[in-house]
Formats: C-alpha cells, structure tokens, sequence
C-alpha cells in the first residue's frame, strides 16, 4: 500500500473509535464506509471553521445612475446608515464610507464567508430599496449595474480611511486615486 492510501486506513480507524453511540447505547459503533466518510468530512470542516483567521480589506465605489447627482443631504446620510447596517448584518466591519454627489466609497473588512459580490449586491439593493421606499417615495432612484472593487493592505489602511472622508476635498481639488474611483470593474484588464 501507498503511503497516502495507509494514511487514509489509519485515519478511518480513529474515526471508526471514535464514533457515536449506536441504537444499541454500545460508544464504538462498527463503521461502514459511508459514515467514515461523513465523520471525516465532518472533523475536516469542523477544523476549518475552526482555524479560519483571515484580515481581508476591501475598498469599494458605486455610482448612481448615469452619474445622477443625488447624493446630498439627508439622502446621502440615509444610504450611509442603509449600507452600514448592511454590512453589519453581514458581519463585515465598516472602516470608512464617503460619498460625492454621484458616487459612493466603502472600506470594509470582509468576513471569510462573505464575498465582495455578495456584499456589493446587498448594500447597494438594501439602500436602493430604502431610497425608493422611504427617503423619496415614488422616485426611480437605483445604482449603476457593476462596482469597483480593490483589495487593501493593511498598512494603508489609515491613508485609505483619510481619502475616503474627504472625498468631496479631492474632487473638487482633482486629487483622486484612480484605481478607487473606478466604480466598475475594466473589461480589458490593461484599463488598470
């Protein structure tokens, strides 16, 4: 036998020791193949679950549609609590969100299971929906299809969190980044 092959017989016997009580009461159950397999499956995603530690920064921008200059005032303040609120939900931290009259800017660290589709999705459609069904009843308010997305370093951070506050600041004095004002991704990835 292979190295990988006795590997894999020495594992299913501490599974088969390892089992739970028959119907019987009896702690050591003899183990078929089918339930070996499903308490190997088992430890192997109870261990992953486990050592899961990730630190995953992601800057987001989205942008109104046809770039309409809607986000001002209380509107602007109502989609920052919506997306806020989203990403809790979620389970991703917010770091930053700003916003111009045309677009919008978020820093979040993901959580593992969460991708950046997932929340992109559920932030803009929650605060789209909250717009049309409660800030400005009645008004065809929605988000372009698409975002930009840029993962983080943690050790820009700070630089990051300081762009996206002061985002009307930068441009008005034509001092944006424009790897994160992009709020689509580039159909030729040379564009970047």
């Amino acid at each position: 036998m292979g190295r990988g092959k006795s590997w894999l017989v020495m594992l299913f016997g501490v599974v088969q020791r390892r089992g739970p009580p028959d119907e019987s009461g009896a702690r050591w159950p003899a183990a078929t193949k089918s339930n070996k397999l499903d308490w190997v499956r088992g430890a192997m995603l109870s261990v992953r679950r486990g050592a899961v530690k990730a630190a995953v920064y992601i800057h987001l921008a989205w942008a109104t549609w046809e770039r309409a200059p809607l986000l001002i005032g209380e509107l602007e303040r109502g989609i920052h609590r919506s997306v806020i609120t989203t990403c809790e939900e979620l389970k991703a931290k917010v770091i930053a969100i700003g916003s111009t009259d045309d677009h919008i800017h978020l820093l979040v660290q993901l959580p593992s299971p969460l991708s950046v589709a997932d929340l992109a999705r559920r932030a803009k459609g929650a605060s789209a929906h909250l717009v049309t069904h409660t800030l400005a009843i009645g008004s065809s308010f929605k988000w372009q299809s698409g975002y930009g997305s840029v993962s983080i370093s943690p050790r820009h951070l700070a630089q990051i969190t300081h762009y996206i506050a002061n985002q009307r600041q930068h441009h008005a004095n034509n001092t944006t980044l424009p790897l994160l004002e992009q709020t689509q991704q580039p159909t030729n990835p040379q564009q970047s």
